[in-house]
């Protein structure tokens, strides 16, 4: 499946929020061509320009780098693992293990991320509406820079590199420029971790969903709102830690918006985790941290109770939250029959990991 322009998922995001082909296109050449919608967050107003290089294919986009494996593919972008390719001449040798190039020192032991976003003109399928490449450009150079704040933040993957390719003409992919980010690998989404724990009767912790909405907390320290902050966007690190996924959809923070971003995260979660058994049907309530914060969040300021207080979870974010560990009411358990729901297939285009995404 051949991967759509970046503008393309800001398309389909907003359609499914229910606006009209018209009010799509004011909102997306508002939102990347209108510096007042940054409010002065520089990642959203004047986000560096990468360095641009030329490859007579797409697999020499990435020099001194093999692709190992595929992590996850979707409509709008692929994700695959690469390590130093052993074929790779000295210079690029060098620069893969120095520095210096396109990337920041690698160790030739690991194994990373790398992203692919595809940078194009775009006609919506009914015809209605068109964007240039320069809306995805831009788009794409604001998600490379709030993924290097992120990361340096410890709130995303660290990334190593990020840069553009124009891909030679008469190749494959040839006469399109594309936009590649890289990264540290992730164990896995916690999305699929919530769905472990549903499969092997596992118990999603406490402190793990503290982690889960603390990363929020620290996300708006860097000055910045996830506007796509699904499950399968927080991802487990190798250490155990949450980290936030995709960049693509950030806006900056405003005035009343914290509160809103933890309780629909927090929303989620608690509907996630209620279909595992050890908290299925209300059991273990005390231990279903993410709706006593919605309770505490929908109190306000109400005087003389308690409420959510802001910035308490973001410690969470630095504690090892994974592997989750066995359910101590096993022999309690429901039959296998009854621990499973159907699991609704992803159709927003994001891309969906292949597996866990360990090295």
């Amino acid at each position: 499946m051949e991967i759509q322009p970046f503008v393309a998922k800001q398309y389909a995001f907003l359609e499914k929020q229910g606006l009209a082909p018209k009010e799509i296109e004011k909102s997306i050449h508002e939102r990347f061509a209108s510096k007042e919608k940054g409010a002065g967050v520089a990642c959203l107003v004047t986000p560096p320009k990468p360095v641009t290089i030329q490859a007579d294919t797409l697999a020499d986009c990435h020099p001194g780098l093999k692709e190992l494996s595929r992590l996850g593919h979707g409509a709008f972008g692929e994700v695959v693992a690469v390590g130093l390719d052993p074929n790779a001449t000295d210079a690029d040798r060098r620069r893969v293990i120095l520095g210096g190039g396109l990337y920041s020192p690698l160790d030739p032991g690991r194994t990373y991320a790398l992203k692919q976003l595809l940078l194009d003109d775009w006609v919506a399928a009914d015809g209605t509406v068109s964007f240039s490449a320069a809306v995805s450009d831009w788009g794409i150079q604001s998600e490379m820079c709030v993924a290097r704040e992120a990361g340096k933040g410890a709130v995303g993957p660290e990334v190593f590199g990020t840069w553009f390719c124009s891909v030679a003409s008469g190749a494959n992919f040839g006469g399109r420029d594309f936009g590649f980010i890289l990264m540290d690998r992730v164990r896995t989404t916690f999305g699929d971790a919530i769905d472990e724990a549903r499969s092997h009767d596992l118990v999603v912790t406490a402190d793990a969903q503290r982690a889960v909405m603390g990363i929020h907390e620290r996300f708006y320290q860097l000055g910045y709102f996830h506007d796509d902050a699904h499950l399968y966007n927080h991802a487990i690190d190798l250490q155990g830690r949450i980290r936030l996924l995709d960049f693509g959809f950030v806006r900056p923070w405003l005035i009343g918006w914290k509160e809103r971003a933890v309780r629909l995260v927090a929303r989620e979660l608690s509907d996630e985790i209620e279909w595992t058994p050890y908290y299925r049907l209300g059991r273990h309530g005390k231990d279903n941290v993410a709706e006593e914060v919605i309770e505490l969040i929908d109190r306000g300021s109400i005087p003389f109770r308690k409420v959510y207080k802001w910035g308490t979870m973001a410690p969470f974010t630095e504690k090892s939250v994974y592997s989750f560990p066995p359910n101590p009411d096993a022999d309690e358990a429901f039959s296998d029959s009854g621990n499973h729901r159907e699991k609704v297939e992803d159709t927003d285009g994001d891309i969906q990991p292949a597996n866990l995404l360990q090295a």
